[in-house]
């Protein structure tokens, strides 16, 4: 996903069912991609910047607010 091979990626972690995260991963997919919509679907419940991220991109300021405010250790990494 780093190199930017987003299909390859796609393969890979559909094959990943279960995985602990996958959620997060599928959404950052997703974001890469440009398919905010899906990566809003994809992150669900997850709070994190990424998250957060994809709802302001959908114009959905106040879910985004909301996933800040949900982040348990807010720095540049979560």
């Amino acid at each position: 996903m780093m190199d930017g091979n987003t299909q390859s990626a796609k393969e890979l972690l559909g094959r990943s069912s279960g995985a602990n995260n996958l959620e997060a991963a599928m959404g950052l997919l997703y974001l890469m991609e440009g398919d905010y919509n899906q990566a809003v679907d994809a992150f669900g419940d997850t709070k994190s910047n990424n998250a957060a991220l994809a709802q302001i991109l959908t114009k959905n300021y106040n879910a985004a607010d909301i996933t800040l405010k949900a982040i348990k250790n807010p720095d540049a990494l979560t």
